[in-house]
């Protein structure tokens, strides 16, 4: 039986992809331009200098957690009023470096920053930036399953593409064989 072309091209399954997570898992690693570039989930707020409140918004960001996600409302309700920055990216991975190109923060020991600092607030002249990092992964570590997804789908895909296609050779191999045709060979020229 020659398998149908939908058959290589098929939608795989969320299922099909998160089971095969472990298989790829040691390929799956965090990968950056520079050494140790961090990628993070959390939320970044900047507020002008003056702003009243402040201590209000630290305490909510300081406790917004994986545990404790209540003070959120508080964050958004006040961002909206007095923030000219609000970023909250707590479901998506994003590159440590894009959110701290916003914050005037001195280059420093990543690992270290991170590893020692969920809450991380900076000052400058005209502003104040609150950076509340929920988790973190350096080059090197296993990606997350969300970063990792789309790179194992892909994967996945070309091999059932190189399956179907070989597949489709030996069956039209051996249809040929058994309707007697002569196969010529191009390396005998």
């Amino acid at each position: 039986m020659v398998p149908s072309a939908k058959s290589s091209s098929r939608a795989l399954s969320s299922a099909a992809v998160s089971g095969s997570f472990p298989f790829f898992r040691h390929r799956a690693m965090v990968s950056s331009a520079g050494p140790c570039q961090p990628i993070i989930k959390g939320l970044f707020i900047k507020v002008p200098q003056g702003t009243r409140n402040l201590d209000d918004l630290r305490g909510w960001v300081r406790s917004y957690s994986n545990n404790n996600t209540a003070p959120l409302q508080n964050i958004e309700r006040f961002c909206i009023e007095n923030a000219t920055v609000y970023e909250y990216f707590d479901d998506n991975w994003v590159a440590f470096s894009t959110i701290t190109k916003n914050m005037p923060i001195a280059p420093t020991n990543q690992r270290e920053l991170l590893a020692n600092n969920r809450f991380i607030e900076v000052t400058d002249s005209t502003s104040h930036y609150l950076l509340r990092v929920r988790d973190y992964r350096f080059s090197g570590d296993t990606e997350p399953f969300d970063v990792a997804k789309e790179k194992i789908r892909e994967r996945l895909i070309t091999r059932n593409r190189i399956e179907f296609v070989t597949q489709f050779e030996d069956n039209l191999y051996k249809k040929a064989v058994k309707s007697d045709i002569t196969f010529f060979s191009r390396e005998g020229k």
